[in-house]
C-alpha cells in the first residue's frame, strides 16, 4: 500500500469479489485494534453490521460488479 494511503486519517481497505481483505491501511488497523489485516470482511463487522451488509451491500456489489 502506498505510504500516503497507509497514513491517511481515514480507514481504507481493499477487498476482492469474495469479500476477502487484500489490504488495509494502518489507520483502520489502529481503529479496529488489530495488528494484521483480517482475512475476510466479516471478521471486522459486528453482527448487526454483517446482517445489513449481506442484505443491502452484497447484492448491490454482485449486481453492479463493484
Amino acid at each position: 500500500m502506498e505510504e500516503q494511503l497507509n497514513l491517511a486519517p481515514c480507514g481504507y481497505l481493499v477487498m476482492n469479489q469474495s469479500f476477502h481483505v487484500l489490504e488495509m491501511n494502518q489507520t483502520l488497523q489502529d481503529m479496529l485494534g488489530v495488528e494484521d489485516s483480517p482475512v475476510h470482511l466479516h471478521d471486522i463487522l459486528t453482527t448487526p453490521s454483517r446482517i445489513y451488509f449481506q442484505t443491502y451491500f452484497a447484492p448491490s456489489i454482485t449486481i453492479h460488479g463493484k
